[in-house]
């Protein structure tokens, strides 16, 4: 009974979402009965700790495990505290032509100077140079040799020089960065978001409902692979969760050599080290948050009662990044209500901020979708017609002397002048303190 106990707090204490490995819970299992006269005249504190140590020797992981909770709560700073944290603000107007007509971004790397975007699903990666001036695109819709037909996800890797395509649903294709076909093959799992870890290591994520090839059960969690998309290993924590809609988020985030990841229906970022995940923050809601009971028991209704459900009674469509200093989340709180949140962490003083985009805070509104990250920088998205409109709030703003007039805010107001709501949307590069 006693073992039960200290093996369920041990559990409780990391949120519920470490699990023992099945040889290194033998181990512990198989010490403790051999231990077990002993540990009866002993207080059961020192059982826990022998419990903590081994289970530490059976992650065979020499990182110190540091779980941080983030509170995040619906109290809202204001555009005032927001201001007082920003270095810089860099606008950056993707130019609009013809050959690159761009909606939304789903995802967006910075490599060489150069951002590569990939739109929908059936467009080519667009790549325009470090002041948006478009250069060329790299792939082409269609059925034939070197064509996607759904593009999924793309992959640079710098060592080879080269993009990797990912279409649905059999195709993996291969590019220069310059844009020039190299070859094709048949794709060996269904990817939903890659990255690289280094030149022989790959971690890719395969979303909830997706179908497995040979009739395979999806991971709930991500899968390592060799530079051939050849599977290694898979990190699973807890079943997946069939026929849902996979909620949109990051899933990687990538700072210095550090590499991060958040599931889908999940709140525990973890580090990625070598094939193992190290939990890093668990992302606490409060009353917000979905519980493993509702998933659960709600995981074999209908996909869009199940994501109605969601929407109208808990924070969801996270998307996230990090650098050394910060951690930045977006989420909506209830979607009803079409208002964007985003919560501010400070990694060395350990305080969190957050923020409503709405109207009445513009400058929070231009922050409300981060798309990636590079060194220090966040990078957020915004569309044209949104970018006039928050102008014109930052412009009122400044008449009624309730903002601080900075070189960005005129940036801003400048930038706007010489766009069309009909235009690319722009890249907002934002700087932070560091204190």
């Amino acid at each position: 009974m006693r073992v039960t106990l200290v093996v369920q707090y041990v559990k409780f204490i990391y949120f519920k979402e470490l699990s023992f490995e099945a040889k290194g819970f033998k181990q512990i299992a198989n010490f403790l009965i051999f231990k077990k006269n002993y540990m009866r005249t002993k207080n059961i504190l020192s059982l826990f700790l022998i419990v903590i140590l081994l289970f530490y020797s059976c992650k065979n992981n020499k990182t110190d495990v540091r779980l941080t909770e983030i509170k995040i709560s619906p109290k809202i700073s204001n555009d005032e505290i927001l201001q007082s944290l920003i270095k810089d603000i860099k606008i950056i107007k993707l130019q609009t032509t013809d050959s690159a007509l761009i909606k939304y971004i789903w995802k967006l790397e910075y490599i060489r100077n150069r951002f590569y975007i990939q739109t929908l699903p059936n467009k080519p990666i667009f790549v325009f140079d470090s002041i948006g001036n478009y250069i060329y695109s790299i792939g082409k819709h269609g059925k034939g040799p070197g064509e996607f037909i759904q593009l999924v996800d793309y992959l640079i890797n710098e060592e080879e020089d080269n993009v990797i395509l990912f279409s649905w649903p059999d195709k993996t294709l291969y590019y220069t960065l310059d844009g020039k076909y190299l070859r094709e093959t048949k794709a060996k799992l269904p990817i939903y978001k890659s990255i690289k870890i280094n030149k022989n290591l790959f971690a890719v994520y395969i979303g909830c409902g997706t179908i497995m090839p040979d009739g395979e059960e999806p991971p709930s969690d991500i899968v390592f692979t060799d530079a051939n998309f050849n599977i290694i290993s898979k990190y699973k924590k807890r079943p997946a969760y069939k026929n849902k809609m996979g909620a949109y988020t990051n899933i990687f985030s990538k700072w210095n050599e550090n590499i991060s990841y958040l599931g889908e229906y999940s709140y525990t970022v973890c580090l990625i080290k070598n094939k193992n995940l190290i939990p890093q923050f668990y992302l606490n809601f409060g009353e917000y948050q979905i519980t493993e009971e509702f998933l659960k028991r709600n995981q074999n209704i209908n996909p869009v009662e199940y994501f109605n459900k969601i929407k109208n009674e808990y924070a969801h469509f996270i998307r996230y990044a990090q650098n050394e200093n910060y951690f930045w989340v977006e989420y909506y709180l209830k979607l009803n209500t079409l208002d964007k949140h985003f919560a501010i962490y400070s990694k060395k003083d350990s305080k969190v901020l957050n923020f409503s985009c709405d109207k009445k805070q513009p400058l929070t509104k231009l922050l409300s979708t981060i798309i990636s990250n590079y060194k220090e920088e966040f990078i957020f998205l915004v569309e044209a017609s949104d970018f006039k409109e928050i102008s014109e709030d930052i412009k009122d703003k400044l008449v009624n002397s309730s903002t601080k007039k900075t070189k960005y805010l005129n940036d801003i107001l400048k930038i706007s002048s010489q766009t069309k709501e009909t235009d690319n949307p722009l890249l907002i590069i934002l700087t932070l303190k560091h204190n």
